[in-house]
């Protein structure tokens, strides 16, 4: 057996050993993220802790608006998300994008999604909200259901070992940068 097949399946083991055996505290260092809003794979927490800026990857509880919107079999019902915006910049949320004024992000609402939206209009985050979005433009995140609480988030994740969803893989379909 070759060096890399044996150490991606010892790698494997272990993290599947961790979170068997030690279900309380692994929640609180570990996540999956099996959805396509961003790269799938495992994310850890990142210390030491900072405060959060733009770019960071979070981990946080499910707002109360998304709720009906998870499956009721998970776990822990999280989500991982991208910082687009914290307290004092300005979110737009337009027809076709939400967009955050003084940086490039342009996040295009998909053409199928649901009717909900945030209202149209520009917005003055507060101190204790934030715009959190995946990278995919199905991603239910910000785009639709406006700022977020930095209550909710949990803590900050960095990417351990990611792949692209199979979608993404195959359309390239994500957020742009204008």
């Amino acid at each position: 057996m070759s060096q890399k097949p044996a150490t991606v399946t010892g790698l494997c083991l272990v993290v599947v050993s961790v979170w068997l055996s030690a279900p309380r505290w692994v929640p609180s260092l570990l996540a999956y993220g099996p959805s396509t809003s961003l790269p799938k794979g495992w994310y850890v927490r990142a210390f030491p802790t900072r405060p959060l800026r733009v770019g960071d990857l979070v981990v946080l509880d499910v707002p109360a608006s998304m709720q009906g919107y998870v499956p009721t079999d998970v776990r822990h019902p999280r989500l991982l998300k991208q910082v687009a915006a914290l307290g004092g910049m300005t979110a737009c949320w337009g027809i076709e994008a939400m967009t955050v004024r003084g940086t490039q992000g342009w996040y295009p609402f998909h053409p199928l999604a649901p009717a909900i939206r945030h209202d149209l209009g520009c917005w003055v985050l507060g101190p204790e909200e934030l715009v959190l979005v995946g990278h995919h433009v199905r991603s239910f995140d910000s785009r639709y259901m406006g700022p977020i609480s930095t209550a909710l988030v949990q803590w900050r994740a960095l990417p351990v070992w990611t792949w692209l969803g199979e979608e993404r893989e195959r359309n390239g379909t994500h957020a742009h940068r204008r």
